[in-house]
């Protein structure tokens, strides 16, 4: 059983923090869905005051269930539209003309995308 961190659990259930959804997966890594100012995001590796990485959805019912389908907090998840930190792949690919996320990032169908 993987212990559980009192720390991280009261800042995620602080309703000023804004999570509708969090857990613990298998590995000790936390998860949670949470409101941003015009996207929803999908955090993993939550600690009581930051996180490893935040990936931005548009559509709720996607962000949902990409959270749904995490194992563990290695898991890259499929159908975001940004995410945090930027890699150099993300930089480089934003500065291309017509830039569309949808082009460069993990779909459904992508074999190592969850």
């Amino acid at each position: 059983m993987t212990k559980r961190d009192p720390a991280i659990e009261r800042a995620l259930n602080d309703p000023d923090n804004r999570y509708l959804t969090w857990r613990q997966l298998d590995d000790g890594t936390y998860v949670a869905v949470g409101r941003l100012a015009f996207t929803v995001a999908l955090y993993i590796g939550l600690s009581p005051i930051t996180y490893n990485w935040r990936y931005c959805y548009d559509d709720p019912t996607i962000a949902y269930a990409a959270y749904t389908m995490l194992k563990t907090g290695a898991d890259v998840p499929s159908g975001w539209i940004a995410r945090r930190p930027e890699t150099a792949e993300d930089r480089e690919a934003k500065s291309k003309p017509g830039y569309d996320p949808s082009q460069f990032w993990p779909k459904e169908t992508d074999d190592d995308a969850v």
